[in-house]
């Protein structure tokens, strides 16, 4: 781990109030309660962004099925669902 840099913001009374819930129920200080919550947030971004970027990759270079293919199989099983509910 390199050098520490402080960061500061604002929250307001409420969300203090759940900080300091939080806080104290997982038995950390707010400082690393925030390192914490921070670590999870970009660990959780990359993991999203990956998620994104594969669907693109799949969109790009994998067939895709047309939309109205799609709309055409889906409304035959909606029809298929409301005869089986009739009947």
């Amino acid at each position: 781990m390199g050098k520490m840099n402080d960061i500061r913001t604002q929250v307001d009374d409420a969300m203090m109030i759940d900080i300091d819930r939080l806080a104290k129920s997982m038995d950390r200080s707010h400082e690393a309660l925030l390192h914490y919550a921070l670590e999870r947030l970009l660990a959780e971004s990359e993991d999203l962004q990956a998620f994104i970027q594969a669907g693109i990759d799949s969109a790009e270079n994998e067939p895709m099925i047309p939309h109205e293919q799609v709309m055409i199989e889906f409304n035959a099983m909606i029809a298929t669902h409301r005869a089986r509910c009739a009947g």
